[in-house]
């Protein structure tokens, strides 16, 4: 008769520690958006009315190893539009200052052919007439300017 309560007494031990309680199971996910942003050497073009004259697209070559650097390559193209910092122009005016690498020629295309220049390029068009030329010069208009190496 002993053995009865205790076993009693144990099965309701063992029965205490049986989990009653329902569990339920739950998935988390996690989604992770990463993002890249490139940035481009060349400015945003800042001028309405007159386009763009760098473009290696329109290389003048003169001999078969003739090349054209792009905007990257050139460490930037920056066209401003208002008055240049020597007073020059109005704010009307946009302008590019173009300076290719040592031993790299800036070129400018116009409409009697293109033509070399020793120096930076420097030219403006009047966002009134979209026409580049120049600066303070009337030459025939200017269609393209890159550098060009050989």
């Amino acid at each position: 008769m002993f053995i009865w309560p205790v076993f009693t007494f144990l099965i309701g031990i063992v029965d205490s520690c049986i989990p009653t309680q329902q569990v339920e199971t739950t998935t988390t996910s996690t989604t992770t958006t990463s993002t890249t942003t490139t940035s481009t050497t060349t400015s945003p073009y800042v001028c309405p009315v007159c386009k763009e004259i760098y473009a290696v697209t329109s290389c003048p070559k003169d001999t078969a190893t003739d090349y054209c650097l792009t905007a990257a390559q050139v460490g930037g193209v920056t066209y401003t539009l208002g008055q240049m910092s020597d007073g020059y122009g109005d704010s009307n005016t946009c302008s590019i200052d173009l300076a290719c690498p040592s031993g790299i020629l800036p070129v400018y295309t116009r409409s009697g052919g293109s033509t070399s220049s020793l120096g930076n390029l420097v030219a403006t068009c009047s966002e009134l007439t979209g026409v580049w030329q120049f600066k303070q010069t009337t030459n025939d208009p200017i269609t393209n300017a890159v550098c060009r190496g050989s």
